[in-house]
């Protein structure tokens, strides 16, 4: 029996997680790699974009949350600016 936490729409794609909910709070890195026991890579939106479970206050204005995933860090909304790496990596 599969019960939804929200409505669905009709015709709406509903998905099952290969992995515990535990490591669904890892990094996309991490759940990838996890991911490889089944052969596939996810394409989820969390993970082709920003992880929404993994961000900083910007370091550079602090008005806002930047998002550190596959493609490198997210822009600020709030100043624009795009955050090194190396800076969010070390603030973890």
């Amino acid at each position: 029996r599969l019960v939804a936490v929200r409505h669905l729409a009709a015709g709406e794609e509903v998905t099952v997680s290969y992995l515990p909910e535990g490591d669904l709070l890892s990094p996309v890195e991490k759940r990838q790699l996890l991911l490889r026991n089944w052969g596939f890579s996810c394409t989820c939106p969390r993970c082709e974009k920003h992880d929404d479970t993994r961000g900083f206050l910007c370091p550079v204005c602090g008005g806002s949350t930047v998002f550190l995933g596959v493609g490198g860090v997210s822009t600020c909304s709030a100043c624009g600016a795009v955050p090194a790496v190396e800076f969010l990596e070390h603030s973890e």
